[in-house]
């Protein structure tokens, strides 16, 4: 036998909450699945996950007796930073879907909060210091 609902106005009230957390975890589950790489048709190839995670770094083979040291160390560099900044790119793609989602979901009432706005501000604000 099913359970009625206890308050069917409360009830009606939490669906919108409910949706949000659902887009919560699917998106928590897509950004767990995220992974970055860069070209493989690149002399080192970067592989980062959803965390900033290096799972894999290729080196050609030859390319340490082309290369000075330094080279060698600044090209790889080169290769970290340009698949964090891609990383980072593809998790803000998959955040922004969660946000339009979640503000279609959202009650106007809920919108008009100003702990609403002060969210949509910090989300829309860049994160400069994650992408240095």
């Amino acid at each position: 036998m099913a359970t009625p609902p206890i308050n069917p106005a409360a009830e009606a009230a939490l669906a919108p909450l409910n949706t949000m957390l659902d887009a919560i975890y699917a998106w928590d589950e897509e950004t767990d699945a995220f992974l970055s790489s860069t070209s493989d048709d690149e002399d080192i190839i970067v592989v980062h996950d959803s965390r900033g995670r290096l799972l894999d770094l290729d080196v050609r083979e030859g390319l340490q007796q082309e290369l000075t040291i330094s080279e060698l160390n600044d090209r790889i560099s080169d290769a970290l930073a340009q698949n964090a900044r891609k990383a980072a790119d593809g998790i803000d793609a998959i955040s922004q879907k969660l946000f339009d989602e979640c503000a279609k979901i959202a009650s106007p009432a809920l919108l008009q909060h100003p702990v609403a706005n002060q969210l949509a501000q910090a989300i829309h604000s860049p994160n400069t210091k994650r992408r240095q």
